[in-house]
């Protein structure tokens, strides 16, 4: 016999010492001490965000053996927080999380208690929304990933705070970076978008820095500084020098710096020996460079190829704003080498001021380009992409459910902050729904093209004692939004209102900041925002299902998820005709032995369905009844001041809304010139009546055009 006939077939299995193990089902309790499983997960109410599915199980300790901490457990150390625990109805996974509590209890003073533990066991999101740490940068995050850490001989990103007074290598365990702090401003340049705040150097001030014990970078190496600026033309006798190395070859010290010679500014590439002395020299004029001497960041890279007693130098320069293909290159081959660099420094004498700074990278020869993205905080990636690259990055699992149409909204700069607010910002951009899987340990994202115009993965029919009490909808204004400023993080605003919704409803007002990467898209946001608040009709907060009472549907109830379309039919004669398309947006599964219950707190899944140019119907503008329509009229007389009703029959029946109450279906019009003859069936919805010239008659479900 199967459930309801037989007890509730379900499992907690926990993971331990390399395999499942079985804690105890309803039918054979084992370490089970309570009879009743609850597992709630997603929003619970329209104002939260999602919460992660979770469950508080007691299990029998009397043996000790489930003890935290306690290396006499056979199941230490692998009993601990984080540990795997799952449930299974009938062999499938209901709930897959991590125990991120245990709180063991024994008998004090009571001979007939026994020792128990209470186990929490949460989803992935528990444990994301416990980083508080805001993630570093984009740049500092890509040039250390550990695809580039293997190639890095040492990265100095110049990050620091305010009060600095030394900068820290971006590899742990290396030397940090002394510096020459007069005139030196720390924190202070925010404007490269990839990066966090850079220092900055005062006028007529002067800057250095100092690496030393540089190790690995010997035969080939690279130097590159990302995000410096040299804002204005230098006068004598400032020196911009990004790039001051010593070696132990014949070629003993290397500058790169940029200054004046006989008034006019030049990228000069030097060799000298040790007491300072030229041995080589190259001078590029810069005068008339349109990449230097200028707001905006700046990126130098400085190649070093060691061959045959020779030694092949490249500079390549270029804007960040403009790319790699805007750039600029000096290259030359020297007699000698420069066998192993063992230190770099740089020196900034300003006069105009307002010089700043850059990441300054030694590595082995990664492809020029690789900081094309970062450097700019990837504007202009696509949220979906942005959300399964940070997840990878962070080691989380993650499913994306595809859609007919997989473009999601382009994303501002990535900027430093915790990674739930970094994820939740792409979410907000897309209206996207991230959420946990429910048969596997991790997340799953579904893109806000991905929730439009889905079929129904459970059907409800009231009739069957499909749903169950209390059904309890509501008129009300929870989610009621008239009037929606939006804004563009450092962008700009945009405003929309429904004056109609305003004058009938009164003002219901909100103000979102997205993320995005255009302004362009500002007001759009703003509309679907405002329209997702526009649901006319009552308001289906929560359903609740016995599946002791229609277990038909439990095979399908194990695949619910979140952003899911529910319809439910053949409601109660009082109630408004016709289904209700809800979408789920939580779910609490509460588990007995006997008893089998998932109560869904929905919202409307009506804002979801928006039109497509190939399959759908759009309503010609501004419709009315020409002449009165009485209570019994089928043949109605239409007026359409602007592009006519179809009249081929291929495109008919189709349903309309008749003085904003009463639905109608048409079976077919006639006329070509304005007001045209429709066949009808009228009071579909049981709101018949008689409606007079000038009654608007629009589509019933017209077409939205999504975001």
């Amino acid at each position: 016999m199967a459930f309801p006939d037989d007890l509730l077939d379900a499992a907690v299995e926990i993971y331990l010492n390399g395999g499942w193990r079985t804690a105890g089902t309803f039918a054979t309790p084992g370490r089970l001490h309570q009879d009743t499983l609850v597992i709630p997960r997603g929003r619970q109410d329209e104002a939260s965000q999602p919460a992660p599915a979770s469950v508080t199980i007691i299990l029998d300790n009397a043996d000790g053996t489930l003890t935290p901490k306690d290396p006499r457990s056979p199941y230490w150390p692998t009993w601990r927080k984080g540990t795997q625990l799952r449930i299974k109805v009938d062999t499938d996974i209901v709930f897959w999380g991590e125990v991120s509590e245990i709180r063991p209890r024994w008998p004090i003073g009571d001979a007939g208690d026994i020792a128990t533990v209470e186990v929490v066991a949460s989803g992935l999101l528990r444990r994301v929304g416990q980083h508080n740490k805001p993630l570093r940068s984009a740049l500092y995050r890509e040039i250390t990933n550990p695809t580039n850490l293997p190639h890095l001989f040492d990265y100095f990103p110049f990050e620091d705070g305010t009060d600095a007074t030394r900068v820290a290598s971006g590899i742990p365990g290396r030397t940090r970076t002394a510096l020459n702090f007069a005139g030196l401003q720390m924190a202070s340049d925010n404007t490269l978008a990839g990066s966090d705040a850079l220092p900055t150097v005062s006028a007529n001030a002067h800057a250095n820095w100092l690496a030393q014990h540089i190790t690995g970078f010997s035969g080939h190496g690279v130097i590159e500084i990302v995000g410096f600026k040299y804002p204005t033309l230098p006068t004598s006798p400032a020196i911009f020098r990004p790039i001051d190395i010593t070696c132990t070859g014949t070629l003993p010290r290397w500058l790169v710096e940029v200054r004046l010679i006989d008034s006019i500014p030049v990228l000069r590439v030097r060799a000298l020996t040790p007491d300072g002395v030229d041995i080589f020299e190259s001078t590029t004029t810069l005068e008339v460079s349109p990449l230097w001497f200028t707001p905006n960041s700046m990126q130098l890279r400085f190649e070093m190829t060691e061959t045959s007693g020779h030694v092949h130098w490249t500079a390549t320069w270029w804007d960040i704003t403009r790319g790699t293909d805007a750039g600029e290159t000096v290259s030359d081959t020297w007699a000698g080498t420069f066998g192993t660099v063992t230190s770099l420094a740089g020196l900034v004498d300003q006069t105009a001021g307002g010089a700043t700074l850059g990441h300054t990278i030694l590595h082995d020869g990664i492809t020029a380009g690789w900081l094309v993205g970062p450097d700019v905080g990837r504007v202009g990636e696509a949220a979906t992409d942005r959300v399964t690259r940070l997840c990878a990055e962070e080691g989380y699992p993650l499913v994306v459910v595809v859609g007919d149409d997989e473009r999601s909204m382009a994303m501002g700069p990535q900027q430093p902050a915790t990674i739930s607010q970094l994820l939740q910002d792409c979410h907000d951009a897309d209206f996207s729904l991230f959420t946990e899987q429910r048969n596997a340990f991790g997340f799953r994202l579904v893109p806000r093209r991905a929730r439009y115009n889905l079929v129904a993965v459970l059907t409800l029919d009231a009739a069957q004692s499909q749903i169950a009490a209390p059904f309890e909808p509501t008129d009300d204004d929870a989610v009621i939004l008239n009037d929606v400023t939006a804004h563009r993080t450092n962008g700009t605003s945009a405003r929309v209102i429904d004056q109609e919704s305003i004058d009938e409803d009164g003002l219901y007002d909100d103000e979102i900041t997205r993320n995005i990467d255009s302004d362009l898209w500002v007001r759009h946001v703003a509309g679907w925002h405002m329209h997702l608040g526009q649901v006319d009709g009552l308001r289906y907060a929560d359903i609740i299902i016995d599946l002791a009472i229609c277990p038909e549907l439990i095979p399908t109830w194990k695949t619910l998820n979140e952003g899911d379309r529910v319809t439910i039919i053949n409601l109660p004669a009082q109630h408004p005709v016709g289904p209700v398309d809800l979408t789920i947006e939580g779910m609490v599964d509460t588990l007995s032995p006997t008893g089998l219950t998932v109560g869904m707190h929905c919202s409307a899944y009506q804002p979801w369905q928006v039109g497509t140019w190939v399959d759908d119907r759009w309503s010609s503008r501004d419709s009315t009844l020409a002449v009165d329509a009485t209570l019994i009229d089928t043949l109605l007389s239409v007026a359409t001041p602007g592009r006519l009703w179809t009249t081929d029959p291929a495109h008919f029946p189709f349903d309309a809304l008749l003085g904003d109450c009463e639905q109608i279906t048409v079976h077919s019009i006639t006329g070509a010139s304005s007001p045209q003859t429709w066949d009808v069936t009228r009071n579909i919805n049981g709101f018949g009546r008689v409606h007079p010239a000038g009654s608007e008659i629009k589509l019933y479900v017209p077409a939205i055009l999504g975001l």
